[in-house]
């Protein structure tokens, strides 16, 4: 093992919280099954999918097993994906990528040893070392300031309002321009922003902040970025007190009840440097995720259907305002006579059928003239008739329920 692999793992962890370090001394105890203070690559295995040869990487002492030093270097080079010389093996400081596989699942990296002799067989040629590719990487790729990107939403929805809304930016402007040469100086700032019970904007750093040019004063677009932050809720840091431009992180159980949740940078959570009686925080980006998700389930939840009761056997919910309808009350009674109608089917009573009922009621049914019959002297044609019959005989009421315009 590389004495700078175990310096780095050892500085990863000296830094790290308090929490952290419990954290791993708790998952070390509990890999530890014989309690003798070290890891063999078998216990190790039970919590971690481990190859030999990164046991043995981490194994200084070349004695079997790890002891909580070494199980620190192996607990970080898991943590942080360091590199590895696809040549040799050997932990990489400087080294040569592939060009072409860096991006990629796969990327193909050498020590200098490796690329220098040759040692290794690849399908591309096209290598750079690590600092050349980080500089390049930032070339191509480099930070955006995130007011730029606030500035550009801002102008992008005053170009695309309606003309109420570019309106109400116009006099938010003239609100503030009181002397009207057409920009904001920062005392004319902090007048309007005192005057609108705004404290935390009420500061030259923030004034600057909006200030694109530098030229001590706000045009129209600066102050379209304001007026942005402003309608759209902003938040600032509640440890540090930065106004939260980019990325922050937001108290969830403040969020869902307090008119202002309480909010923070990554700096300050990070580093523990603000006070707040709750600590479940979760990023702007998740914690919108989150809400809509809970939409998604609130729209897709299964609605009560008619005639379905909250509890097996009880009353309709007073709490559901459907089954107070006189509709609802029309449309049970006729599923009820329905229900009715089905029962004279199932039921194994005699059922007498008389001449006169049989025309009158029922309609002409000529298997069951007679005096008398019993539902189990009757054929399954019999039975099947009958049935149909009662249904005939109530469908208007449950029809007439179901499509009358009459409440």
């Amino acid at each position: 093992m590389e004495e700078i692999f175990r310096e780095t793992a050892m500085a990863y962890y000296n830094g790290g919280s308090e929490e952290l370090k419990q954290d791993i001394k708790k998952i070390f105890n509990e890999l530890d099954k014989d309690r003798d203070g070290r890891i063999s690559l078998r216990e190790l295995r039970n919590g971690y999918k481990c190859r030999n040869e990164e046991f043995v990487r981490c194994d200084g002492d070349n004695n079997g097993t790890l002891d909580f030093q070494e199980f620190i270097t192996f607990y970080f080079a898991n943590k942080i994906s360091w590199r590895w010389c696809d040549g040799c093996g050997v932990i990489l400081t400087t080294f040569f990528a592939c060009v072409r596989c860096f991006d990629g699942s796969s990327p193909f990296n050498l020590c200098c040893e490796c690329y220098g002799g040759r040692t290794f067989t690849h399908n591309h040629s096209d290598f750079v070392d690590n600092h050349t590719l980080l500089g390049q990487q930032r070339q191509s790729s480099p930070e955006r300031d995130p007011m730029e990107s606030l500035r550009e939403i801002a102008t992008t929805y005053y170009k695309k309002g309606s003309q109420e809304v570019k309106q109400l930016a116009t006099e938010f402007f003239n609100s503030m321009d009181i002397n009207r040469d057409g920009q904001i100086s920062l005392d004319e700032f902090l007048s309007f922003m005192r005057q609108e019970g705004c404290s935390q904007m009420s500061n030259p750093y923030f004034f600057k902040v909006l200030d694109k040019d530098g030229n001590n004063a706000l045009d129209f677009t600066e102050v379209l970025t304001l007026y942005y932050v402003m309608r759209s809720g902003r938040r600032f840091c509640g440890g540090c007190g930065c106004f939260l431009d980019g990325m922050y992180l937001t108290c969830v159980s403040c969020f869902e009840t307090d008119a202002d949740p309480f909010c923070v940078c990554f700096d300050c959570y990070r580093d523990n440097r603000y006070n707040h009686k709750h600590s479940n925080f979760w990023d702007n980006f998740a914690l919108l995720e989150m809400k809509r998700q809970e939409a998604l389930e609130a729209k897709t939840a299964p609605k009560p259907q008619y005639g379905q009761y909250e509890n097996a056997g009880s009353r309709p919910s007073s709490s559901l305002v459907i089954y107070q309808e006189p509709k609802w009350r029309k449309t049970r009674a006729a599923l009820q006579l329905l229900n009715l109608a089905a029962s004279l089917a199932n039921a194994s009573v005699q059922i007498q059928v008389s001449k006169g009922f049989g025309i009158a009621k029922l309609g002409a049914c000529p298997m069951f003239e007679g005096e008398f019959s019993t539902w189990k002297s009757c054929s399954p044609i019999q039975k099947l008739q009958l049935f149909k019959t009662s249904v005939a005989l109530f469908y208007p009421v449950l029809a007439d329920s179901f499509f009358s315009t009459n409440k």
